[in-house]
């Protein structure tokens, strides 16, 4: 999508200005906020598009990292689990929900095997909270996830291209994911399985809301700014079956999070980033 065209002929809500102002980016001497972000960035961080993102992450250098993200820190929770704080500011979170009440949210949906083996989307009370798909964020939050996708790239090497549509899932009061699998549906699928998982926290619930892994008895909280990452395959390709999370329920406050995953194949168009 050409940033630069849209930029040209989009009339700004004030929630985009507020959205462009908080990520520290201009529309000055003819700049579009691509450009701008560009010109800002740096050389990524150690890593290829063939390794998995953790492992090109743990190889970023201390050095290199903080220039990509001035204030965050890296902590290794396992060999498949790790999180970078402050991947986004607050005042990026909070850009980033405002432009979200501009989304269309409907019931989160549950991917369950049904009689005869089939899988398919259903409701369930397996799940309770709201998603909003990327096909429907507005063109202000595209550009935001352009930039977001960006730093992945940068710090993580990832393949554009075998990244899913992001999602938008909003957790109220109550709001749940029982324990699932990333992973172990998509053998079939022309872009392969989900190799990694990539979870966005955009808010602080004040009680509850942590993502809980249960086989490894890890425990992560939700909080605003906070990027977790985890891989859902061996090196094989095979199914981690430890990798069972769940999001457990929040008792006070809300939860937000944009979430995406890196397929083993291509999943993107090449020219239009369509899936």
């Amino acid at each position: 999508m050409d940033l630069s065209r849209i930029m040209g002929r989009t009339s700004m809500t004030p929630s985009s200005k507020r959205s462009q102002k908080s990520l520290g980016l201009s529309r000055r001497r003819g700049m579009t906020l691509r450009s701008v972000d560009q010109k800002n960035s740096i050389a990524p961080c150690l890593g290829n598009e063939n390794q998995d993102p953790l492992s090109a992450l743990f190889q970023c250098e201390r050095g290199t990292l903080k220039k990509l993200l001035p204030v965050s820190r890296v902590t290794r929770l396992s060999e498949s689990i790790g999180i970078v704080d402050a991947f986004l500011s607050v005042k990026e979170c909070h850009s980033i929900v405002a432009e979200l009440e501009f989304s269309a949210w409907q019931p989160s949906l549950t991917y369950r095997q049904r009689s005869g083996g089939s899988y398919h989307n259903v409701l369930s009370p397996f799940r309770v909270s709201e998603t909003a798909h990327q096909q429907w964020f507005s063109e202000e939050l595209t550009v935001l996830v352009k930039i977001i996708e960006d730093r992945m790239q940068s710090l993580m090497a990832v393949n554009l291209g075998r990244l899913e549509p992001w999602q938008a899932t909003r957790y109220s009061p109550g709001g749940r994911f029982d324990y699932h699998l990333d992973a172990g549906y998509w053998d079939a699928h022309h872009a392969g399985d989900r190799v990694s998982t990539f979870v966005l926290y955009l808010d602080t619930p004040s009680q509850g809301g942590s993502t809980h892994f249960r086989a490894l008895d890890i425990s992560v909280k939700a909080k605003a700014g906070r990027l977790l990452v985890w891989n859902n395959l061996f090196a094989n390709g095979e199914c981690d079956y430890r990798m069972i999370h769940c999001s457990t329920p929040v008792f006070k406050g809300t939860k937000t999070t944009l979430v995406t995953w890196l397929r083993q194949k291509t999943y993107r168009d090449a020219t239009t980033g369509a899936r």
